[in-house]
């Protein structure tokens, strides 16, 4: 079995190949099902994927025993700083680089954007001392884009969304797990996963206001995956975040 270090290096090489149009005949991960000009070519302009930022397969801490699946990367200064200047090709120091992700953006930044101050209210109840780079974060799509829309990933695509799954399942299930996240669009992310039968359990948080939310535990390889949809909606964050999590943490188990 192929180590995190030897799936990862195939992946980010054969992305890097497909980002700058390298002719590769013998590709053998995700890569082979996805033609990015092609891709861009049916796709809106906010939606096409942006071919100067590195490809981001994961941040934080492999090692960590809960995991959170991002549909994708958000296109940025900070990740077209890395791909341009930096050019992190070797995979000791991608692993390096990314596994600092949480910390070097903040130092970029000078500030928390509210996506990474939404995770913490959330994970914090599960991770004491929660910062981005304690949990292992994986992408969907690795390839950075303005937005992100399952509609774009039809019929050929689609089979590079069902590759992709499989290989984070091959990394997730190199490490015991205690819980995997899954936040985005539940019903089109969940049929990537062989058609789980979800009950949704759903949640009313009283603080401030009455909020509504969802979610859904399956078993897996003997590791529960939660499948969360409003983990990142707009005005949904601090306390009630907070309460959220709580309740999915304190889901009876079978």
């Amino acid at each position: 079995m192929k180590t995190f270090k030897e799936k990862l290096e195939l992946q980010l090489k054969e992305s890097l190949d497909l980002i700058n149009g390298k002719k590769n005949d013998n590709l053998s991960t995700s890569s082979q099902y996805l033609n990015i000009d092609e891709f861009n070519k049916n796709t809106p302009e906010n939606h096409q994927i942006v071919k100067n930022c590195i490809p981001m397969f994961f941040t934080g801490n492999y090692d960590s025993e809960y995991v959170i699946i991002e549909l994708n990367p958000r296109k940025s200064d900070f990740l077209t700083e890395i791909f341009k200047e930096k050019n992190i090709t070797n995979i000791d120091e991608y692993i390096s680089y990314f596994s600092q992700f949480g910390a070097k953006k903040l130092k970029y930044l000078g500030r928390e954007e509210k996506f990474d101050s939404k995770q913490k209210c959330f994970f914090k109840v599960f991770i004491d001392n929660f910062n981005r780079d304690k949990i292992l974060q994986l992408e969907l799509v690795p390839f950075a884009s303005q937005n992100f829309d399952f509609k774009n990933y039809k019929k050929d695509n689609n089979i590079y969304l069902k590759k992709r799954i499989e290989e984070i399942e091959e990394i997730i299930n190199l490490k015991p797990r205690k819980m995997v996240f899954i936040s985005g669009a539940i019903n089109k992310i969940a049929p990537l996963f062989d058609n789980p039968k979800l009950i949704f359990s759903t949640v009313t948080i009283n603080l401030k206001d009455n909020y509504t939310a969802k979610y859904a535990i399956v078993e897996r390889n003997n590791t529960k995956y939660c499948f969360i949809s409003t983990y990142k909606r707009q005005g949904f964050m601090g306390l009630l975040l907070e309460e959220y999590a709580k309740v999915i943490l304190n889901h009876p188990s079978k």
